[in-house]
């Protein structure tokens, strides 16, 4: 019988579009004219990376029948997700500082676009991280549901590779002032993708979708909507105001 090699090319693709998106700043940094990342950052970038070559190394064990293998390497591997949650929060909360102990005031109109892509910035991070540990949870709840696991686990992947799709076509998103519209636009691209792939692979397979693609597409797209009503409401801006004056 020939063995399904779908989520381990996917997943193998999703390792390696992170590796090249995040090459020039993160892995080859010490050999560049960059300055060293803070100590946080080396640290999540880090752990991030172990995300994605645990989840590869899963499904190939899976994808040749070990099994044994996949279960006892899987109990050490579920330490990665709450490491990579609580280290990326303390990433986004010591970035929003920053840029907030600099800004002036964000309600003045100078600041208007800045704000709102700021008050998108955080805020979905936030909510992206928040998101990643549900499916994460789903992901190791439904461990022995072979088809539940693999796409809880492959949502969570998608939902942490925004980043590198931004890197890798040399957009920096780390400060204030860059273009929301076009990193929107980018940071959607992989996920739709990711989705349609599962999509067809579904109805290859299934004749229909799974109930875990349709649990995780309703969840993503929650997320988007809760991300642009932050956005385009003013809570995020305000939320970041009230943040800003507690720092002066």
């Amino acid at each position: 019988m020939r063995k399904d090699k779908y989520f381990f090319t996917i997943n193998l693709l999703l390792l390696i579009f992170v590796i090249v998106g995040f090459a020039p700043t993160f892995y080859l940094r010490p050999i560049g004219s960059l300055e060293p990342l803070p100590f946080d950052m080396i640290l999540h970038g880090t752990i991030c990376t172990a995300w994605f070559f645990a989840v590869v190394l899963q499904s190939y064990l899976i994808m040749k029948n070990k099994i044994v293998y996949h279960k006892k390497f899987g109990m050490y591997f579920s330490f990665i997700a709450p490491a990579l949650v609580i280290s990326g929060f303390i990433v986004v909360y010591t970035l929003m500082m920053s840029s907030l102990a600099k800004s002036p005031s964000l309600f003045d109109e100078s600041m208007a676009e800045k704000a709102k892509f700021g008050a998108i910035f955080y805020a979905g991070n936030y909510l992206m991280l928040v998101m990643y540990a549900i499916y994460f949870y789903l992901g190791y709840h439904f461990r022995y549901k072979p088809n539940y696991h693999k796409r809880f686990m492959l949502f969570a992947s998608t939902l942490i590779t925004g980043q590198a799709a931004v890197r890798i076509i040399r957009i920096e998103m780390l400060q204030f002032g860059q273009d929301g519209n076009i990193s929107g636009f980018i940071y959607s691209t992989l996920p739709i993708t990711i989705i349609i792939s599962l999509l067809i692979y579904d109805l290859f397979k299934l004749k229909k979708p799974h109930w875990a693609t349709i649990i995780g597409i309703i969840g993503i797209v929650f997320l988007v909507l809760m991300v642009s009503v932050i956005g385009l409401s003013g809570v995020g801006v305000e939320w970041m105001e009230m943040i800003r004056l507690s720092l002066h």
